[in-house]
């Protein structure tokens, strides 16, 4: 059964990728380097241009929800999808741990964050620590508003790769990810005041 706003729904996406070529290709780069992030270099049986046309699908047919007042952009709304359905994706492929599920893997007892000293906290440890979930949610909503490098480089440190690794995924130079890097510490330090002082 075809969702009841199927003909807006297909008209916005047609109308996307018919008429801004750009803002697709934009959308197939930004899956690519999603899947490369979050594959850590397995091979795979699909691309980023499969991720957004399994998203399209599923928005038209209604296997992914789709609020139309929040997100009456088709750019907007598949962009948002497409860390989720690669996340589906690689589960089922490769039995992943899904990347939004940070659990503890360092096994390091009750030992706790010195959080006094905000020069020295990494950000790596503490988004892979479950006990930090508040704060995580703070990180991952200040960084939803960021550029694309941005957010790609943040889900490479979230998923523990080193600069070289993400630079190569993202086809970036390593200084260029070392800088990126200090653009999200920047951001993060803002977040963590804020949530220290709450």
């Amino acid at each position: 059964m075809l969702d009841e706003n199927y003909e807006k729904k297909q008209k916005l996406i047609q109308n996307l990728f018919e008429n801004e070529l750009r803002k697709c290709k934009k959308l197939y780069e930004y899956a690519d380097k999603t899947l490369k992030l979050f594959s850590k270099g397995k091979v795979m049986c699909k691309t980023g241009a499969d991720i957004v046309n399994d998203i399209v699908e599923k928005l038209i047919t209604g296997k992914r929800s789709w609020d139309l007042v929040e997100y009456p952009d088709a750019y907007i709304q598949i962009k948002y999808l497409v860390k989720s359905e690669t996340s589906n994706y690689l589960q089922k492929e490769f039995r992943m741990v899904n990347i939004n599920d940070f659990g503890n893997d360092y096994n390091d007892g009750d030992e706790s964050f010195n959080y006094n000293n905000i020069a020295e906290l990494n950000y790596t440890e503490i988004l892979s620590r479950e006990e930090n979930s508040e704060l995580i949610n703070i990180f991952n909503e200040e960084m939803a508003n960021c550029d694309d490098d941005c957010q790609l480089v943040y889900l490479g440190i979230k998923t523990g790769q080193q600069n070289q690794e993400i630079a190569k995924d993202l086809g970036l130079s390593v200084s260029d990810v070392e800088n990126i890097k200090k653009r999200i510490r920047r951001k993060l330090n803002k977040a963590f005041l804020f949530y220290k002082n709450n």
